[in-house]
């Protein structure tokens, strides 16, 4: 019975107790392909998942008695296998672990309910007439989680990963894949500008046209509020404040 309730609750840690719910076969093949449990426990713990009995109802768990004649009622197993289940689950679905749950579900909603400030900080080179030119960019914005939906979903791979994962980790995440996507805006902003330098100094031999006519750009010409909006827009958030400046030595 151990062996069951520890892979109950790995599976749990490891994809989200509402794992149990909406994955039920796959939690029963776990528990056969591991073999913790004779496959008519597994089967039981499959019904009871499918026969959705502690969904929404964790609190039946606490009454070994009434949960087993549930068991046996909703879903025709015998007594003494009814009874057998009632206390797996009993102890999967314990006060302590149910806490630990909900704390988990407390932290992605309030993570949700909030909106993040956020630094972003760009640093990089184009190379002009044979010598590097460095730029940086400073930005401080506010976001707003908007599309609930949205954001979770680009989230699940992550939350997958770690279930329990606390309200400012979520924010840090969201800070570095914005980081990831600025950088690589970035890069391209200084990819383009060095190419249009390159050109500009082909033209201008061309046309024997004197060097100093090229306006070189600058970090400043990067449209950070523009990339911004757009990951916002495909991550399921809004932009509630922007300040940002770019700088070229």
């Amino acid at each position: 019975m151990n062996q069951t309730i520890k892979k109950l609750e790995e599976i749990v840690e490891r994809e989200g107790v509402d794992y149990l719910h909406d994955e039920p076969y796959e939690v029963y093949l776990e528990l056969t392909d591991a073999k913790v449990c004779p496959k008519n426990i597994a089967g039981g713990i499959l019904l009871v998942l499918l026969n959705e009995i502690l969904y929404d109802n964790e609190d039946i768990a606490d009454d070994i008695a009434a949960f087993t004649e549930t068991i046996s009622k909703e879903c025709g197993l015998t007594k003494r296998i009814s009874e057998y289940v009632a206390c797996i689950l009993a102890s999967l679905y314990s006060e302590d672990n149910r806490r630990k749950w909900n704390g988990e579900q407390s932290e992605i909603e309030e993570f949700l309910s909030e909106d993040l400030d956020l630094d972003w900080y760009g640093s990089g080179y184009w190379y002009g007439n044979n010598a590097p030119i460095e730029c940086n960019y400073d930005a401080h914005f506010t976001i707003r989680p908007k599309d609930t939906k949205l954001i979770l979903n680009n989230l699940s791979s992550d939350l997958k990963i770690t279930p329990l994962i606390s309200c400012d980790e979520l924010t840090i995440l969201i800070e570095d894949q914005i980081s990831d996507y600025l950088d690589r805006m970035f890069d391209d902003f200084l990819m383009e500008a060095e190419n249009e330098l390159n050109e500009f100094l082909d033209s201008s031999f061309e046309v024997f046209c004197p060097p100093d006519e090229y306006s070189p750009p600058s970090a400043d010409d990067f449209n950070c509020l523009k990339h911004l909006k757009n990951w916002c827009k495909e991550n399921g958030f809004t932009v509630v404040s922007f300040e940002g400046n770019g700088s070229k030595y």
